[in-house]
């Protein structure tokens, strides 16, 4: 009995130990949180103090509220489709290949907006990201150094590096690197440890890396082949001395079962969230892919890395002024400052450990990912070519972009810098563990560690952070409460960004369907609406313009927007010129024939559309190149299709006439109203015609279809004519009319 006692006392004590280490641990890491918490209310002001009526950010950031707010919209509404947008562009609509650009975000808005309100969604979702970023690195440099000062410093430089605070302007996703440490992490115990388990975590995180930005797939992707290629060298080292090759690849049966199935749970988890972007990256019409000097002018400068950001309370100005000026993109992408003092502890790390086969490849992982972010070719100072001789010199981005599937869809390649940014950050902190070792003093080690966390924190320092006031006006607030459905022509949405960004913000108070907006990476057409439709074309892009199709814009423009169910007119007054402003007002007055509602406070003048009954009036469709002018009158070519479409509001027989000519030779024209042929005509070249015929239309929409079938050619394809223009033209129309 004494004994089995005495066991159960044992086992009671060891449980007790146990639990006694559990709430150790816990409260450890309960401590560093909330270190974290403290250093990122201090390090974002006034973000937190500002939580409910300002946003962290600005432009970019009010498309982020409308993306979260749509989010949930389409999320919990089976109607309302989450790729194809009709809320914006209205009524066409747009297709949005990256619907989950940042699912993480999106999907955890959804309840925090129930709870918090759109507005303080948002600047949560932002802390969050300083604050996991720092905890994760901190986690990350525990588990390879084992030194916990030196942690917390690494978990600081990569949080609140300048890299952050840039795309903290407005760029979720890139805001979004608080997963990419967690990843690290658990990837590097796959390559230490045995347990299979690490790989499932890995892979989590994994999946969370990008679902807070697709753009991470490509970054974290290298990185996680780079630390393979790795892992496979050093168990090869390691098993050197085995006699046989079957026996040395006998030996890799474990890290490669443990990357099959890191692989496998990763691809299964990010294809949801890849499948919409895949599909339009293999179509023929890739509007991902972009511009090849984009690759350039966003990738970064060499010298970005040891420039301060602009963004610097003291040393911004002095170094936007003299240095940054000269890098091309904007400052969110050129902005890869790694800091003196960071860039001295890890090189004193990689050459005081230069036997650690970790600490080489975080340092292979620095070089690679700085040579990634630079780009197709080196850039100096915003210079490409060096020298009298103009020498460019190429970088290996080139290569790598042709074989890695869909690397070359991204033009932001100086966004790699968040790997760089990582690989400092550990470097850091095994510079940091090992100068605390030759340290034998305490309170020397805690001076040591204090003052290089103020340099790093006042190299890095972005206080205070840029804010913007998230207004709410009278008018918005007012219709929000208006259960009719209506459409809102805003002015300037479409040729002002910042006004467009805004108006899609507003929606998020209203909910009415917009026409224009702003979005990344639009398919072709999605302009069309707004640059064929007669009065809208004239109000959105504020000034007269001569139109193939002869009708009085001021006459139809009522009709028009009552066709098209648009309610209101609003114009913003901040965004706009006076020539602008004076030019919509006299269009929109002799049009509505009513004065509008002024609303000084938010800056709006607001035009309400009376119901009206409808004129008949015509719009471009499709297949029209673009206009010129011959002796003063509007002319366009057509393909070998020129569609138009004609409402009208009434059931009728109608004249319309037309002037046209051919292209180069004589082409024979048909026309076709709602699919029935009406006409049919050889048109010689050079040679203007006019030409009438008499069509029944039906009530409402009918569609008017010039054809040829003879086709089309391109001017440069012809010889004689020595003509450099690359459009297809057949026939030519002027002074097209409705009587």
């Amino acid at each position: 009995m004494e004994q089995i006692y005495e066991k159960e006392l044992a086992m009671t004590s060891d449980k007790a130990a146990n639990l006694g280490l559990i709430k150790k641990k816990i409260s450890e890491k309960l401590i560093v949180i909330a270190f974290y918490i403290v250093l990122t209310v201090i390090l974002t002001y006034p973000v937190f103090f500002e939580i409910r009526t300002h946003i962290a950010g600005k432009g970019d950031a009010f498309q982020v509220l409308w993306s979260l707010w749509y989010s949930k919209i389409a999320l919990l509404n089976p109607d309302v489709s989450y790729n194809y947008i009709t809320y914006i562009f209205y009524p066409d609509g747009v297709h949005i290949s990256i619907p989950f650009g940042s699912a993480f975000n999106q999907f955890l808005s959804i309840p925090l907006q129930s709870l918090f309100g759109l507005v303080v969604t948002y600047n949560l979702l932002w802390l969050l990201s300083f604050l996991l970023s720092g905890y994760g690195t901190y986690l990350l440099v525990n588990y390879l150094t084992g030194n916990k000062t030196a942690s917390l410093i690494a978990g600081i430089v990569f949080a609140f590096s300048p890299f952050h605070y840039a795309h903290a302007l407005g760029h979720i996703g890139t805001l979004t690197i608080q997963w990419i440490p967690f990843c690290a992490l658990y990837l590097m115990k796959i390559m230490r440890e045995k347990s299979l388990k690490n790989a499932l975590y890995a892979a989590i995180f994994f999946i969370l890396v990008v679902m807070s930005d697709l753009q991470f797939i490509v970054y974290m992707g290298l990185f996680v082949g780079l630390l393979f290629i790795y892992g496979i060298l050093i168990e090869l080292k390691l098993s050197a001395g085995l006699k046989t090759l079957f026996e040395r690849i006998v030996s890799l049966k474990y890290l490669l079962r443990k990357y099959l199935l890191f692989s496998v749970l990763s691809f299964a988890g990010v294809l949801p969230f890849t499948k919409d972007t895949i599909k339009t990256a293999l179509s023929d019409n890739n509007f991902l892919q972009p511009d090849p000097s984009d690759s350039i002018r966003y990738s970064a400068d060499l010298l970005g890395f040891f420039s301060p950001s602009s963004l610097h309370p003291l040393l911004g100005s002095w170094f936007s002024m003299h240095v940054n000026q000269f890098f091309t993109g904007n400052v969110a992408e050129y902005t890869t400052y790694i800091g003196y003092t960071v860039l001295i502890l890890s090189i004193y790390a990689v050459i005081k450990l230069r036997k650690s086969m970790v600490v080489k490849f975080w340092g292979i992982s620095a070089i690679i990912f700085i040579l990634m972010s630079l780009g197709p070719v080196l850039k100096i100072m915003g210079q490409t070519q060096f020298t009298r001789f103009n020498i460019t010199i190429p970088l290996p981005y080139i290569i790598v972009s042709k074989l890695v599937p869909f690397i070359s869809n991204s033009r932001t390649i100086a966004r790699f810098d968040v790997i760089v940014m990582l690989s400092f950050a550990v470097l850091a902190g095994y510079g940091i563990s090992e100068i605390n070792k030759k340290i034998d003093s305490n309170k020397r080690k805690n001076i040591f560690s204090l003052v290089i966390t103020i340099l790093i924190i006042f190299e890095f320092l972005s206080v205070p952070v840029v804010t913007s006031f998230a207004d709410e006006p009278v008018f918005y607030k007012q219709i929000s409460h208006d259960t009719e459905k209506y459409a809102l022509l805003e002015i300037p949405a479409t040729t002002n960004y910042t006004a467009g960004l805004k108006s899609e913000y507003y929606q998020t108070i209203h909910g009415k369907p917009i026409v224009g907006g702003q979005v990344a990476r639009a398919p072709s057409g999605t302009l069309d609406f707004q640059n064929n439709t007669p009065f809208v074309r004239e109000i959105t892009f504020m000034h007269s313009s001569n139109y193939v199709l002869n009708q009085n814009i001021s006459e139809i423009g009522e009709s028009v927007l009552n066709y098209y169910n648009i309610r209101y007119v609003i114009l913003h007054i901040q965004d706009m010129t006076q020539d602008q402003l004076n030019f919509s007002n006299d269009l929109l007055q002799s049009t509505l024939k009513e004065k509008p509602d002024i609303y000084d406070e938010d800056s709006l003048v607001v035009y309400t559309v009376k119901n009206s009954s409808i004129m008949s009036f015509m719009s471009q469709d499709v297949g029209w190149n673009g206009l010129e002018e011959w002796n003063d009158v509007p002319t366009q070519w057509m393909e070998n299709n020129g569609t138009i479409k004609i409402y009208y509001p009434d059931e009728k027989r109608v004249i319309i006439s037309f002037n046209s000519t051919s292209f180069y030779k004589p082409r024979t024209l048909q026309a076709y109203v709602n699919g029935l042929l009406v006409f049919q005509k050889e048109l010689l070249s050079q040679n203007i015609t006019t030409e009438a015929m008499e069509v029944s239309l039906k009530r409402g929409e009918n569609s008017l279809r010039f054809y040829t079938p003879d086709g089309c050619q391109h001017p440069i394809d012809i010889p004689e004519l020595n003509n450099n223009d690359s459009r297809c033209l057949s026939l030519a129309f002027q002074n097209i009319t409705l009587t």
